[in-house]
């Protein structure tokens, strides 16, 4: 999901820190890249799904993508892969999915919380 920021001065120095005291609350391990464009924030832990976090723009015209990389095959062809006796992956995978829709709720009423003050 992506969202933008129009007119709100959001400053991505201050962004970045909050988001990343957030994760690591939450026993997250972080890696930060910085470049001239965009801060890409790779988050991942033990049980989720791997989560990418890019930022960019400016103060006034500000985005944030929040991502999460997970195994998208057992999405679409679920019921083939528990005829084939793999429905634990099916059912890791759902549990996963669950995790990274938790986690992706609860950063957005962060980042909301964080842009409004």
């Amino acid at each position: 999901m992506r969202t933008r920021w129009i007119g709100k001065n959001v400053h991505a120095d201050v962004i970045l820190d909050n988001i990343k005291e957030f994760f690591e609350r939450k026993g997250f391990t972080i890696l930060i890249k910085e470049s001239a464009e965009k801060i890409s924030v790779l988050v991942q832990k033990k049980d989720y799904p791997l989560i990418l976090i890019n930022m960019w723009g400016s103060p006034n015209d500000f985005f944030i993508e929040f991502q999460c990389r997970n195994f998208p095959l057992g999405k679409y062809f679920s019921s083939f892969l528990t005829l084939l006796g793999t429905g634990f992956l099916v059912s890791k995978w759902l549990k996963r999915e669950e995790l990274c829709q938790k986690i992706e709720d609860e950063f957005w009423k962060f980042v909301d919380q964080l842009i409004e003050k």
